[in-house]
């Protein structure tokens, strides 16, 4: 995929109505779960988590992104 492919499936999974959590899988290995709609897109993406922390990636350093997968109920 290409920078714009990726900036637009982060748009269409930000847009989903109701929103649904997703994961961004990096090149490094590391997975950025997405669990609010309250991220910023451009050229990648950034958000704050509850902490306060900034998590920011851009379009390069994504391999996959794919919607999280629940838990099956025990």
């Amino acid at each position: 995929m290409n920078a714009q492919e990726i900036d637009d499936q982060l748009i269409q999974f930000k847009r989903r109505e109701p929103f649904q959590p997703f994961a961004v899988e990096l090149l490094d290995g590391r997975v950025i779960e997405i669990v609010e709609p309250n991220f910023a897109i451009n050229g990648g993406a950034s958000f704050l988590t509850d902490d306060d922390e900034l998590v920011a990636f851009n379009t390069a350093e994504i391999r996959a992104i794919h919607p999280l997968l629940h838990e099956a109920a025990r």
